[in-house]
């Protein structure tokens, strides 16, 4: 039994992501629908299998030369597409006196393809189409004792319409009505073996899944639904979907409840780049660190393809409720400390092991990306952007060389969160545990830490900040053999580089993204600011930034001052 599997097409639908990646090759559960094919065929009997290529044909050669099929799978390029027709007639020298399946490789299906092929040999048919009912695509006019009298019609003149799921099975009689060396639609070949009295056949099975990915939509759909079902071991039907309040990204979370109990799902997008995606990022430093026995969610299942994630659900506590929510400073304390020795644990059980090609971003906190990703970031989102300053790029670039090279340079080395904040913190039965780690990288345990005490959510105490910077370094002092003017000058680095980025986020969070509940944070973080650049020791070299930073601060206040009795929103333009 032979087969050929379409996958020359361009997926026009599903761009800009086929634009890298072919739809046969899209994944559903981990798996390609091209294998998921090729595998139903193989359980169907089928010995030889022909994929037909176009679009990005070198991926999806490479993918069939590596794949494990237990049969003779090979590729045919079609320099012009040929559509199906063609594509049949192109191989003619392939086929056999048996008849053969043709399938399309952008659907997902559980039906049986033995049995079409079984209905197909009973029947004398020239073809056999598998057909079902489905309101977005009947267009196929089906009479009532299963013929097709015409397809692409709105209105059957008798008997029904139906919808064509792309798997048919086909006799070789059909080539002599398919011309050489042309694109030509099966649709044609079908109506002339209709003409010519020959029977095109209608299988239509009482029950089966079928769906099409030809949009994002619906393929995000289709995975939603087999991941979930995976992991809950629920029907679709019987599925609950709660979304939960998101963050600063555009990823989407939800939590899910079936048969198998309640679990989380985050959804970070589609893939559309060649390299690592934040996905494939989260999910691997994810199991790297729950290994490790660092406090974090496990992953149960994922797709990084579609960008989807199931990991166990820690609750709806951010440390920012704690901390909201605490009947004393004590308790405050006392979770902030429990949090400190994980972060240590974090950064040097986390490095051991850890595999910079893990990583989404950059592989480590370098003197170039503290310069891209938070002096310039802060430059060009806050100052020029949110406050509408202008500010000479010659003038202040000698700090932010000066503030690059201290947060990176110093300070402990081991593997560095990113964002490590009281929203990226969930409290579980009185226990911390850090989500959002994807961004992790090699860089000094002290930016965890001021990310942690300048943490724009929180407004933690002068006093508990001095005590957990002496209990940090304390902790710290069983890896490290810095003294504590040494570790007090990377911390200081690090919050200046933190706050910098802080508020070039919020600044692009509330004017780009249209997400204007990070305005609120930004008059504390520029102060901070201020306080902080006037700390560092080379004042010289900083002071045109922190000149410019405190003009801001004043610009801010004094808005704050008329917005508290006008109402009104803060912005600069």
């Amino acid at each position: 039994m032979k087969a050929l599997v379409l996958a020359a097409g361009f997926g026009t639908r599903l761009r800009p992501y086929t634009y890298l990646t072919p739809k046969p090759l899209f994944t559903v559960n981990g798996v390609a629908m091209l294998d998921r094919i090729i595998s139903q065929l193989v359980s169907a009997g089928c010995t030889s299998i022909m994929v037909n290529t176009h679009h990005l044909a070198e991926k999806i050669e490479s993918h069939v030369k590596k794949g494990i099929y237990h049969a003779d799978v090979r590729t045919v390029h079609e320099p012009v597409i040929l559509d199906t027709g063609g594509a049949i007639r192109n191989i003619a020298e392939f086929w056999d006196d048996e008849p053969f399946f043709v399938v399309n490789s952008d659907i997902f299906t559980d039906f049986d393809f033995r049995r079409i092929y079984r209905d197909h040999a009973r029947s004398g048919a020239a073809a056999t189409l598998l057909m079902h009912d489905d309101s977005r695509f009947n267009n196929v006019s089906v009479d009532s004792d299963g013929s097709i009298t015409g397809f692409r019609v709105k209105e059957a003149a008798r008997g029904s319409l139906l919808a064509f799921t792309g798997i048919q099975v086909v006799s070789p009689a059909i080539l002599d009505f398919i011309p050489e060396n042309i694109p030509f639609s099966i649709i044609e070949a079908y109506s002339a073996l209709i003409s010519d009295g020959k029977k095109v056949r209608a299988f239509v099975p009482d029950r089966f899944v079928w769906e099409d990915i030809g949009t994002p939509e619906a393929y995000l759909g289709l995975s939603r639904q087999m991941l979930s079902g995976s992991v809950l071991g629920a029907h679709p039907s019987d599925m609950a979907y709660e979304k939960l309040k998101g963050d600063g990204s555009d990823r989407q979370w939800f939590r899910v409840s079936g048969n198998g109990g309640v679990k989380v799902l985050a959804e970070h997008g589609i893939k559309n780049s060649e390299t690592i995606c934040e996905a494939e990022s989260f999910v691997k430093i994810g199991r790297h660190l729950y290994k490790k026995g660092i406090p974090v969610s496990e992953i149960l299942e994922g797709d990084v393809f579609s960008g989807l994630v199931f990991l166990e659900d820690l609750g709806n506590i951010h440390l920012a409720d704690f901390v909201e929510s605490a009947n004393n400073q004590q308790d405050i304390e006392g979770m902030y400390k429990k949090i400190i020795s994980d972060l240590i644990l974090f950064s040097s059980k986390g490095f051991e092991g850890f595999d910079p090609s893990w990583a989404w971003q950059t592989p480590e906190y370098s003197r170039e990306m503290v310069l891209e990703k938070e002096c310039h970031y802060f430059r060009d989102a806050f100052i020029k952007k949110y406050m509408g300053l202008k500010a000479s790029d010659s003038s202040i670039d000698a700090a932010f060389e000066y503030i690059s090279e201290g947060a990176s340079t110093k300070g402990f080395k081991g593997l560095m969160h990113r964002d490590c904040q009281s929203r990226n913190i969930m409290i579980k039965n009185g226990k911390p545990y850090f989500i959002d780690y994807q961004g992790a990288r090699k860089g000094p345990f002290q930016y965890d830490l001021a990310s942690l005490l300048i943490d724009p959510y929180v407004g933690l105490s002068e006093d508990l900040v001095i005590s957990l910077e002496d209990y940090a370094f304390e902790c710290l002092s069983e890896f490290s053999m810095s003294g504590r003017h040494e570790f007090a000058e990377s911390l200081l680095f690090c919050k200046v580089a933190r706050n910098l980025q802080i508020l070039g986020a919020f600044s692009f969070l509330s004017m780009v993204k249209g997400k204007k509940n990070f305005e609120k944070y930004i008059p504390a973080s520029i102060q901070r600011l201020v306080i902080n650049l006037k700390s560092l020791p080379d004042q010289q070299i900083v002071s045109p930034l922190a000149d410019l930073a405190y003009e801001a601060w004043q610009m801010i206040s004094k808005e704050s001052l008329f917005e508290k009795s006008s109402a009104k929103t803060l912005r600069f333009c």
